[in-house]
């Protein structure tokens, strides 16, 4: 019955169905005219779109079916980025993991969604990060 709702026309039952036929996995990715990319989608459902404070600076397809993009965020609309997010995704679109730094690289943050555990990573005097807080999340 639904499939027949079309146009009000009952089109019988071997009517061929008109919808979407997206890939089930992997990245696409839209540029606009200039290059820059402004959106990527992944697998059937993730969508991360460029906005006015993020940028999608880059986007990989590793071969184990990882798919890596690193944004750039830009507070109150300025011109330099206020910090660098890499965000991991599996290949229909979970998030599995995530870096957020600071622009010195100063410090950041690692989320891993799996193990469901952040951490806060500073740098030492030594100019190595050093995990100096955990959570659950």
């Amino acid at each position: 019955m639904l499939l027949d709702r079309g146009n009000g026309l009952n089109h019988g039952e071997n009517a061929p169905l008109r919808g979407s036929r997206r890939l089930p996995s992997g990245v696409e990715i839209v540029r606009d005219a200039s290059g820059r990319i402004t959106r990527a989608r992944i697998g059937r459902w993730r969508v991360i779109s460029a906005s006015a404070d993020r940028d999608i600076v880059e986007v990989h397809e590793a071969s184990c079916g990882r798919i890596a993009i690193r944004l750039a965020r830009c507070a109150n609309r300025q011109d330099r980025a206020s910090c660098e997010v890499w965000q991991l995704y599996n290949e229909q679109g979970r998030l599995l993991a995530s870096l957020q730094r600071s622009t010195d690289g100063g410090m950041a943050v690692v989320s891993d969604y799996e193990l469901r555990q952040a951490s806060r990573l500073v740098r030492t005097s030594t100019g190595e990060m050093e995990c100096v807080e955990s959570w659950s999340i």
